[in-house]
Order: C-alpha cells, then sequence, then structure tokens
C-alpha cells in the first residue's frame, strides 16, 4: 500500500517537474555552500519526470529526487542518509517516509515545495541530523521533532517560518539549530533568543547562527532579533509595574547610533486612566513618549529633578489636575522637550515670558497643546498670551 501510494506520488509529480525545477533551483543560487551541495546531489539524480534513487552502498547513501521509485518505496534497512530533493507535493509526512528506514542517522529534506507537516517526526532512535532547508514551511508544531531524542543539528534555513518557539528547542539539551534565511516577525515573543548565549544551559545557545538572524517587516526591518529582544527585555523589566503603576511599555522603533554599533530603542510608556496621583517614579531607559492621561496628577517636579525624564520628548497630559507649569521655568526639560499636552486640565494662567525664552532655544519643540482650561482672560495675561 505504500509503496503503491508513492508509486502514484511519482507519476502525478511528472507534467508539474519541468517549470517547477526551473524554481527550485534558484534557491540555491547566491547562498551558502551547504545549499549548493545539495543542489548539486539533487540534480545528479534527475531524470525528467521519473522519481529517481541513487544508492551508494558504501556511505549507505540513498539521494532521490521527484519522491521514491518503486525500489525504496517499500524501505531499505540499510540506508544510514537519506536525501529527498524535489518533493513532489506542498505537504509532507516523516512518519510514512521515516518508518521505511529505521537506520537512519541523517535525513534532509531539500529544494522542495513543501510548506507543511502532515505529521510529527515518528521515533527514529539513531537520527541524529535533521536538514529541512529549502522548503516553504510556514509553521512548525512545537511537538515535531519532540520524539527525536537523540536529535544534534537541525537546519530549519531558507524556509518560511515567521516564529520558532522555546518549547520545540528546550527538550534537546544538545542541539544545534540553523535558523538563517526565514521572514522572522519581531512582533512574536523572542526574549527568550536574548539569553547568555555563554551559558550551556541556555536554549539561546543552541541556535548557532543566532547572530545572524534579524527581524522581517516593521517596525524593526533588519535589525537583529537578539539586540531587538535584548531591548524588549529590558524595556519589560523597567516599565513601572508596581500595584499603583500598571502602565504598558511599547518598544515602538529601534535605531542605530551614529557609529552603529548598538541600538537605541524608542520606547512609549502609556500610564493613562489608572487613577494616578503622581507621575512616575522610574521610566525605561530611553523613553521617548510618556501619556498618563485620564488621572489626578497636579505636580510637575518629576520632569525638573527627576532623571528618568530628562530625555522624554513627548508628555500627553490631558485631563489631570494642574494648576500650573510655573516650576518647569528654566528647566533642561522645558528647553528640550517635543510636545506637551495639558487639555483638559485647571490651568488659568501661564508664565509666557518663561515659555517665550524656552521656545526661542528650543530647536526641537513640535506642539503645545492647552485646549480646554478655564483661562483667567484678563487684560494682563491675555495680551502676552496672544
Amino acid at each position: 500500500m505504500v509503496g503503491k501510494h508513492f508509486s502514484s506520488l511519482a507519476q502525478d509529480f511528472g507534467g508539474r517537474y519541468a517549470a517547477r525545477r526551473s524554481v527550485l533551483l534558484t534557491l540555491v543560487v547566491g547562498t551558502t555552500s551547504t545549499r549548493a551541495r545539495h543542489s548539486d546531489t539533487c540534480v545528479s539524480t534527475v531524470n525528467g519526470s521519473v522519481a529517481t534513487c541513487e544508492y551508494t552502498p558504501g556511505a549507505k547513501s540513498l539521494v532521490c529526487s521527484g519522491g521514491l521509485n518503486r525500489k525504496f518505496s517499500a524501505g531499505n534497512f540499510r540506508v544510514r542518509s537519506l536525501t529527498l530533493c524535489f518533493w513532489p507535493v506542498s505537504t509532507f509526512d516523516p512518519s510514512m517516509v521515516l518508518t521505511l528506514f529505521p537506520s537512519l542517522h541523517e535525513f534532509t529534506l531539500t529544494l522542495s515545495p513543501v510548506d507543511q507537516l502532515e505529521e510529527d517526526f515518528p521515533e527514529t532512535p539513531r537520527l541524529k541530523v535533521v536538514n529541512m532547508s529549502g522548503l516553504s514551511l510556514s509553521k512548525l508544531p512545537d511537538t515535531a521533532f519532540s520524539r527525536l531524542k537523540n536529535l544534534n543539528v537541525l537546519d530549519l534555513r531558507f524556509n518560511n517560518l515567521t516564529e520558532i518557539h522555546l518549547d520545540m528547542l528546550a527538550d534537546h539539551s544538545s542541539l544545534h539549530v540553523y535558523l538563517t534565511g526565514n521572514p522572522w516577525s519581531c512582533s512574536r515573543d523572542w526574549t527568550w533568543l536574548a539569553d547568555d548565549g555563554g551559558r550551556t544551559s541556555s536554549v539561546a545557545s543552541r541556535v548557532v547562527d543566532r547572530d545572524k538572524l534579524t527581524c522581517q517587516g516593521q517596525p524593526y526591518r533588519e535589525k537583529p532579533i537578539p539586540l531587538v529582544m535584548a531591548l524588549v527585555k529590558s524595556m519589560q523589566a523597567e516599565c513601572p509595574r508596581q500595584p499603583t503603576f500598571n502602565c504598558s511599555c511599547t518598544l515602538d522603533n529601534v535605531v542605530w547610533d551614529t557609529s552603529r554599533l548598538y541600538l537605541v530603542p524608542i520606547i512609549t510608556v502609556d500610564c493613562s486612566g489608572l487613577g494616578l496621583t503622581e507621575l512616575p517614579g522610574t521610566l525605561p531607559s530611553n523613553t521617548t513618549s510618556l501619556l498618563v492621561k485620564e488621572n489626578q496628577i497636579s505636580d510637575l517636579k518629576p520632569l525638573v529633578n527627576n532623571e528618568h525624564y530628562r530625555h522624554v520628548a513627548d508628555i500627553f497630559l490631558d485631563d489631570n489636575l494642574v494648576e500650573s507649569v510655573a516650576v518647569l521655568e528654566d528647566s533642561p526639560w522645558l528647553f528640550n522637550f517635543r510636545v506637551l499636552s495639558l487639555r483638559g486640565n485647571r490651568l488659568s494662567q501661564l508664565p509666557t515670558y518663561a515659555l517665550d525664552n524656552a521656545l526661542e532655544k528650543n530647536r526641537h519643540v513640535v506642539d503645545i497643546f492647552l485646549g480646554n482650561n478655564p483661562w483667567q482672560c484678563d487684560c494682563l495675561f491675555t495680551p502676552s498670551f496672544q
């Protein structure tokens, strides 16, 4: 029955093979030497539209293109290294194939349109190397390799994977994983990859090429994943989360410093609507924007004497209890801020001379919002305010 299944796959592969082959071969152009070697091996076994296999007795190595032909569709106990190229369909069932070759030490599936595994890998006690590079895999179950207790090398390079879960790697303490060439999404939780790679117990240390992994898509496009996740981890640790300050912190973007030696985070802290009576005492390093709308804050002194606020460019204090901004006069913050929003507070007057002085010296200011305050529009204040 299994042999008939693989025979039908080989026949189905026929007419579609010629067009697909030219597409698949482009996968190896300009990539690693490992993939180039796979290309050479696979091409050497191609025979038109027929599933072709070549067995090397001394190495106990079997290379098949276009599926398993009739000779090997029933399996072989001698084969220790199995390479499958140009698999004819978009799904692959490891259980159906690997159970036919119980003595496998190495397994490779490459240069194929496979985008999904139908089943997890079956228990194969001697299997140490799994290479599934050059496919179209977009998702892998956490348990895909859990039964391969002696797995030492897992190559998932050049697929369409956007995330990989910690649980997939955690059970294999001696595993070496390769992940480059995938469109990784940094909106996923990759903070485990920022762990100390020098510790043998660290799962991150099992990813051999982790320093080459980059985020794809906005807002961190082409930035190294370990560096981005280290910033995320640090931000989460510093985010005001005490019972009083249950704020949320977001890494909006990261940019290279002028020397391109390290990344500079751009962080927004949102503490709006929490019933706060004071500004948070601490903020994550490099916080750019602070939202504390709809609270009961009246004191702006932290903007003057708290180092955590020195580089906060945008502050939104709408709908609070602020009655005066006189404390900000001649403060470093007033000379460097970008946006100050005080709408819906209790302001009745402003030290316009102080603001004029600050605005003349502040090259960064973009907006000041002061609407919906109970302004005292008398003959002394109104002309200067205008």
